[in-house]
Parts: structure tokens; sequence; C-alpha cells
């Protein structure tokens, strides 16, 4: 299975992450029995503070990008591989003039979209037109001919994606810089956010035998391996230098994993 295509499950993890550490009030809507009953067996079998663990430092993140997002004011976001996020949902019903474009594959969107809807109507929410959920594969699709009709190329505008890129090859992380650097390219006003955990920066917490179970029950959870993409920060710097990004700076370090903002 290949970059996007991996994701599914692991979309479903990573609300029951953010419901369980209480960063997403709506993520409860999403986390389903099959992925409480995969997690518990695990945690109570293997290491239940390991996962925890995992669970807090993806929870941060979550928490920082979201900082980060309202830090830089931006009048337009696009999130590409949204997964179950309400991330944009949230944002925009407590700031009616953001648009926050969510975009995710078709199998993902199908899902997601009743389920939305269901969180609107219950929690009584007032939504205009500025959020938008959409199809979008990323690998697949070109960025700025898919949001032609949805964008202002002349406004403050913020891209991301939040715990995409670790299950794309090295291939399909540059097929994916490089779309979003043909987006960058027309919305000049663009500011890229992305992190990256470097590999010098992974440090076993449970070494040995069990540490390689751990993190193979790790795997069987997510339903897929995930990689770093660079060795350390140099090597990142060089890498977004060379594609053309002419300002990129570490904008926080969430607990081992790195946040950066970068412009064309």
């Amino acid at each position: 299975m290949k970059g996007n295509a991996k994701i599914g499950f692991t979309a479903e993890a990573a609300a029951l992450i953010r419901a369980q550490e209480g960063v997403d009030k709506y993520s409860k809507y999403f986390v389903t029995s099959r992925v409480k009953r995969t997690y518990s067996f695990y945690s109570a079998l293997l290491s239940k503070k390991y996962f925890d663990s995992v669970f807090r430092r993806r929870a941060a993140l979550s928490k920082d990008v979201k900082s980060l997002i309202i830090l830089q004011k931006p009048a337009q976001v696009i999130e590409l591989g949204c997964g179950y996020s309400t991330l944009g949902l949230d944002l925009t019903v407590k700031n009616k003039s953001l648009k926050f474009i969510e975009t995710d594959m078709e199998n993902v969107v199908k899902i997601k979209k009743p389920i939305i809807e269901e969180i609107i109507k219950k929690e009584k929410l007032k939504v205009n037109k500025n959020y938008i959920l959409m199809n979008l594969d990323v690998l697949k699709d070109d960025i700025l001919s898919s949001l032609a009709d949805k964008i202002d190329l002349n406004k403050k505008t913020l891209i991301f994606s939040e715990g995409v890129t670790p299950y794309f090859s090295d291939a399909e992380y540059d097929r994916y810089i490089e779309n979003i650097k043909h987006f960058m390219k027309k919305c000049r006003n663009c500011t890229l956010l992305i992190h990256e955990r470097p590999l010098d920066k992974k440090k076993s917490m449970t070494p040995g035998l069990k540490g390689h179970i751990i993190k193979a029950a790790t795997r069987i959870i997510l339903r897929s391996k995930t990689k770093s993409h660079f060795n350390n920060y140099d090597n990142m710097k060089r890498y977004f230098h060379g594609k053309g990004f002419s300002h990129f700076k570490l904008a926080k370090d969430s607990n081992g994993t790195l946040l950066f903002v970068a412009k064309i």
C-alpha cells in the first residue's frame, strides 16, 4: 500500500489520540470501537507507558500546529491530508472571516462528511461557506488547479499537513513538496508549515528486544511504518533551499518534532 492510501486507519488512531488527550472536542465522533480495541490490546500486552507517551507527543504536535496557525493570522488555510481532524471546523466556527479548506483522498472525505454534518447538528454549530471539505490526493492531484475556484491567490495563505509525510517514501515526499512549490509560486503570500522528526532526535524509549517488539506493535496499530526523511536540521534546510525555498526557519521544537515555516 503506497503513500496516502496507507492513512485510513491512521486517521482513526489520530482521532483517538486527539480525543483521549483532549486536543479536539469533536474527535470523539470519529473514534471507532476497532481502534479502541486495538489500542487497548497492545497497550495492555506490551507497554501502556510507551503508547501513552506516543499519544502525548502526537497530541502536542496537534496543539503546536494549531497555535502556529493562529499566530500566523492567515486569511486562508489549506490542510493537505486532513484525515479526521476537525481543526478547520473549529477555527472557522470561532473566526467567521477565516477560510479553511480541508483536503484528503475521496475515501476519507466520503466517511468524514456525514460525521461532520452530525457534529454540526448535535453541537448546534453555525458554519458558513468558508469551511470547505474536499477531495484532493496530494500525490496525484495538482494543488493549484484543484483549488483554482476556491482560493484567492493574493491573500495571505498558510498550507500544511499534520502527521502525513512520515508515511511517504522519499520519492513521494519529493513529489509532495514539488506540488506545494508549484502552488506557492502562484500564491506568493503563502507560507508552508512543515514538521519533521529527524533521525538524530529518535531515541528508543525502550531499548533491546522489547523496544523492537513495541515499535512493531505501534506499526500494527497504525497499519503502516513511518520514517524520517532527514538525518538532521541542516540536511532538511539544504533540501528546502535546493527546492527554491529561500525563507526557511525553525518555528518550534514540539517534543522532538521540529516545526518549520518556509516561503518561496
